[in-house]
């Protein structure tokens, strides 16, 4: 038996791994499958792509290198001149490009064409952004040298001019757009699905004791569908001032870890560890000091962006390290738990696709820094939504399964009232809040040995089942009913002047048990004793002689129901 179920876990473990190898497959043929860019279309006469034909000299011998621009700045000067010579054009063209951090200026024999212009804003980056350029080029001006004279913001190691196309700039646009089209379908499915974790977890039912886990992976879900839109450089060609996109691109970048850290304590309780309390502390501390840098313009998020970057890997590596233990520690005792395996998953995924990006980014062009990472991030979200999906049904479950013992131990069985544990608690209660003021009603149920004995115990149950129901009616519509014993009942009546609600209800009570005898629906009469006693400013004394009182009250009146029938 033993070996079977060693089996059984190890044929587990073969097929999760083979899963794991279909889903890196997919993901790199799906990277490779999105990397293609338009450079021409319509039979090559729509647009070009012109990166290539840039130089260093107007006479064109010194290729400009577009990947590493800022190789070209001198130490004195932080404005660099590339040119490109103009080809025959009968209509206008249009000029389109990327730019990041940097400021562009387009001339043709001294003449400016356009200039990267942004309003004056100390709240914004020294930056203007991650923008698109657009300049139209006339026919007249073919066969001349176009200069672009490039400015950086930061230093010549945050330069980027890419993607400079000319031709017909709605072509040149809607092929930009429709080339990103996964990517945006990826980014927009993320963000939805982080909406709808945040949503579902307000959601009662589905949200009982899962401890936020799924809210808090749903901020982090969506946090990085956003940064994933805007890597996209889709969102750009729709606005008017990059700026913001730029500080929001990395105001998610440099948060979205947190949401994860507070997930996996939701999960393993990782917080319980001094060393991630006082590194998480330092990276909220920093984030409030690059938020008031930005907003007094001392500095900006992308100078801080550095220094949060190593925040990032760290709480990405702890989450990598949680998730390896646990399954570790689950292979170890052979326990089939689904939930860690996803996780396992989902974190090899986003790892082995991040090491394939890092690889990938000191090769190619650095437009979409998501390209590769996109899907290994959608693979992560949708595995630990799932997982988290599956602790959470277990937990509501669990939480159900609480619920109906608690109500078994704190409700009778047979009349749903609270039972004698339920009412000793109450008592309890009352002693430590020193209620001002609370009034009780004893009840017993008279003939109910006569019931059983005569008629069954079956009856006898529908007489306890009748008047409990008589007693929450009236008594119970004013306060707390309980079943204390075999046949005595007990209600609290807590009111400001308990002996007039009990005159109230007692007068609804003897109705209702009038009504149930006139009937003669039932083989027995309906009696029920009771007594009411009252008290101010409770504490364990005063409700020890209220309940006396009370129980008193109950059997001179049970003692006036048995000498009434006797004299009827």
């Amino acid at each position: 038996m033993k070996n079977k179920n060693k089996d059984s876990y190890g044929k587990l473990i073969r097929t999760g791994f083979l899963t794991g190898m279909a889903v890196m497959f997919i993901m790199i043929a799906a990277v490779f499958a999105g990397r293609t860019m338009p450079e021409k279309k319509d039979g090559g006469e729509s647009f070009i792509l012109t990166d290539d034909a840039w130089t260093l000299d107007t006479s064109g011998s010194i290729p400009a290198d577009m990947k590493h621009l800022g190789d070209g700045f001198s130490s004195d000067s932080d404005v660099l001149s590339i040119y490109y010579r103009l080809p025959r054009m009968d209509v206008a063209q249009s000029l389109v490009w990327r730019t990041k951090d940097v400021y562009t200026r387009l001339a043709v024999d001294g003449e400016v064409l356009y200039e990267t212009e942004v309003p004056q804003s100390r709240f914004y980056s020294k930056s203007p952004g991650n923008i698109w350029n657009t300049c139209d080029i006339m026919p007249e001006y073919s066969g001349k040298v176009l200069e672009m004279q490039v400015k950086y913001a930061y230093d010549e190691s945050a330069v980027t001019v890419d993607h400079i196309y000319m031709g017909n700039e709605a072509d040149i646009v809607t092929g930009l757009i429709s080339g990103k089209t996964v990517a945006l379908l990826i980014s927009i499915f993320m963000i939805l699905a982080g909406l709808f974790m945040l949503f579902i977890n307000f959601i009662p039912r589905l949200n009982t004791k899962k401890g936020n886990g799924i809210f808090y992976l749903g901020l982090n879900t969506l946090f990085s569908g956003i940064w994933s839109l805007l890597e996209t450089n889709v969102v750009q060609f729709f606005v008017s001032d990059a700026r913001l996109l730029q500080m929001v691109g990395n105001v998610v970048m440099m948060v979205s870890v947190l949401p994860l850290l507070l997930y996996l304590d939701c999960e393993y309780h990782i917080l319980k560890n001094r060393f991630l309390q006082l590194l998480s502390c330092l990276d909220i501390v920093f984030l409030m000091v690059c938020g008031i840098g930005q907003l007094t313009g001392f500095t900006d998020l992308h100078d801080m962006l550095r220094i949060s970057l190593p925040f990032v890997g760290i709480f990405y590596m702890v989450l990598m390290v949680t998730v390896v233990k646990r399954f570790i520690q689950t292979v170890r005792s052979r326990e089939k738990n689904l939930m860690v395996s996803l996780q396992m998953l989902g974190v090899v995924s986003l790892w082995v696709i991040t090491i394939f990006e890092v690889a990938r980014f000191s090769h190619t062009d650095s437009m979409d820094r998501a390209v590769a990472i996109r899907p290994g991030m959608l693979v992560f979200v949708l595995l630990f939504a799932v997982s988290s999906e599956i602790s959470a049904f277990r937990l509501m479950q669990n939480g159900m399964q609480y619920d109906l013992i608690r109500n078994l131990a704190y409700h009778d069985g047979l009349t749903n009232l609270g039972n004698r544990t339920s009412y000793l608690e109450q008592l309890n209660k009352y002693d430590e809040i020193h209620i001002k003021r609370l009034g009780m009603v004893f009840l017993d149920v008279n003939n109910l040995k006569t019931v059983n004995d005569n008629l069954g115990h079956e009856e006898g149950d529908k007489l306890l089942k009748l008047a409990a129901e008589v007693i929450a009616s009236t008594f119970g519509k004013y306060g707390k009913s309980y079943r204390i014993g075999g046949d005595e009942f007990c209600v609290f009546l807590e009111a400001e002047k308990p002996e007039e609600i009990y005159r109230k209800a007692k007068e609804e009570f003897y109705e209702a048990v009038g009504q149930v005898n006139s009937a003669r629906y039932y083989p027995f009469e309906l009696q029920i004793a009771h007594g009411f006693a009252q008290c101010e400013n409770a504490n364990k004394l005063r409700l020890k002689e209220m309940v006396d009182q009370a129980d008193t009250l109950m059997y001179i009146n049970k003692e006036q129901l048995k000498r009434s029938i006797k004299t009827a």
